[in-house]
């Protein structure tokens, strides 16, 4: 019996490890995209690699970065089509951007920021697949 139980404990504790980790990596990629646009990449292969099955971050977070880092740089467009793939992928994606971001990105490219902001209450999970193919078709 105690055997199992130091097993257990060894595997809690290794994942753990896993997630803190992964999640270093993401605030490392954060902090270094502020300054360098190859963070996008980065950010893209966090979306599929198997660490997202961790549970410490969702699609959701990672595309807000990627969101944010467009706004930051001053690539309308290209944050306009991340806000567009987000919404077509992501149950409730404004609760992951600032509402005053999105309104001022949709006025600066002559959209109604209604059709982001007035979005369904949905349910569901944030689809990785769907993500995956947005991702590929912008590359």
């Amino acid at each position: 019996m105690l055997k199992t139980s130091e097993s257990s404990q060894s595997t809690r504790s290794k994942t753990l490890s896993m997630k803190m980790a992964f999640l270093e990596q993401f605030i490392n990629i954060t902090q270094m995209a502020s300054a360098n646009l190859q963070g996008i990449v980065q950010f893209e292969s966090i979306l599929n690699s198997s660490s997202m099955n961790l549970g410490i971050l969702k699609p959701g977070n990672v595309y807000s970065a990627i969101f944010q880092l467009y706004v930051d740089h001053q690539l309308q467009s290209e944050a306009l089509q991340t806000l567009n793939g987000m919404k077509a992928t992501i149950p409730n994606f404004m609760n992951y951007l600032d509402a005053d971001t999105v309104s001022q990105l949709c006025l600066m490219q002559n959209v109604s920021p209604t059709l982001y902001l007035n979005q369904d209450d949905q349910n569901g999970e944030e689809n990785s697949e769907d993500i995956k193919e947005i991702i590929n078709h912008r590359k």
